[in-house]
């Protein structure tokens, strides 16, 4: 089977989303597929993709400067895909584009659905939203088959109707790539973050809640810049910018507890499986989430669930500080989160992919 990875992502090796493709890719790759990267992008990377997914698989790249130049180089990328003859297109769900209709017409359209776009989009300016609501149609309604990375997401009413058959796969992490850390020994608790500047539902601001409730903590913040942030640092916060996974494993190292999103009900969502979550385990760090997470739908003990609420934090301070304290210099048996790793979670995909193929003609 010929499948071809279509995605509109401009981020080096430091984003979890770049890590996760390449994952995909290679473990597709594995499982005897013959795959293909065709990515559009603000920035040359390509090198980046070819070392991360492996000599086996093509990487073609068009680099953008403007919105405009986007719009126009864009046919470019889909013509070429579509030169290749791909059996299957998969895509990451984003905007539509004029360009991409002919997509479904000569191949089987995938989808990935990764959060709920609508909510996503009212974050942003109003003429955004608007046309995420007039266009996005277009795309959902070609589309062969939809995957989703929550539950929650697929029940959402503005995904109803559209004809694609529907699988729920949570993400994970290529367990292979990150060995699980020892416990470190702190006089006092260590807690991190990996995210991103700008995600109003990643609750940074919640974390340095957090921090000034518990001076005599150490919170590691990788990924925003001291610049980014929306108030001062207290002094036991560190915001060390971005960073690839081999410079920050030894603040992972040294960490007993990591935090994952705590704001997610800013865009209307109670349920995910964000990327953090799966790498945190992946090193064995027991996790506090603001979210009910995909891939652990049953309560386990290294997860501190906070309800998904913008008071999550102040309202409990002492079950954070009861979990961290039980938390501190233990680790995540590997057994116990062997089914979020890449290996598994493509077998899915790769079975879903399958069943498209084998039922109606494109």
């Amino acid at each position: 089977m010929r499948v071809a990875y279509y995605h509109e992502w401009s981020d080096g090796p430091r984003s979890g989303v770049f890590k996760k493709i390449a994952a995909q890719v290679r473990r597709w790759v594995e499982s005897g597929l013959d795959v293909a990267v065709f990515n559009l992008s603000a920035r040359d990377t390509a090198d980046e993709w070819r070392r991360a997914c492996g000599a086996a698989v093509r990487v073609e790249q068009v680099v953008w400067h403007s919105r405009v130049e986007r719009l126009l180089r864009m046919p470019r990328l889909v013509d070429r895909m579509l030169d290749w003859s791909p059996d299957l297109v998969y895509r990451r769900y984003g905007p539509w584009y004029p360009a991409f209709d002919t997509v479904s017409r000569k191949s089987r359209l995938v989808l990935e659905v990764n959060t709920d776009d609508l909510a996503e989009a009212r974050l942003h300016a109003r003429h955004r939203y608007w046309y995420k609501c007039a266009t996005r149609g277009l795309l959902l309604k070609r589309a062969a088959g939809i995957v989703f990375v929550s539950h929650e997401v697929s029940r959402k009413a503005h995904f109803a109707g559209f004809r694609g058959q529907r699988r729920v796969i949570a993400n994970g992490v290529d367990l292979d790539t990150i060995r699980p850390l020892p416990a470190p020994q702190n006089d006092s608790p260590r807690l991190v973050f990996v995210g991103s500047a700008g995600k109003p539902f990643h609750g940074t601001d919640k974390i340095l809640q957090l921090a000034r409730a518990f001076p005599g903590w150490r919170f590691d913040l990788v990924g925003p810049g001291p610049d980014e942030m929306d108030a001062p640092l207290p002094d036991n916060v560190i915001a060390h910018g971005p960073m690839l996974q081999r410079d920050y494993a030894s603040i992972m190292a040294s960490a007993d507890v990591a935090i994952a999103s705590l704001a997610l009900h800013r865009v209307q969502i109670h349920e995910n499986s964000p990327l953090k979550m799966s790498e945190y385990l992946a090193w064995g760090i027991p996790v506090i989430a603001g979210y009910k997470d995909t891939n652990f739908m049953e309560k386990v003990d290294f997860i501190l669930e906070l309800p998904c609420s913008e008071d999550n934090v102040t309202n409990h301070v002492d079950d954070i500080r009861r979990f961290v304290a039980a938390s501190s210099g233990r680790r995540v048996p590997r057994e116990a989160i062997r089914h979020v790793g890449s290996d598994q979670k493509e077998r899915e995909r790769i079975e879903f992919f399958e069943q498209l193929c084998r039922g109606a003609g494109r």
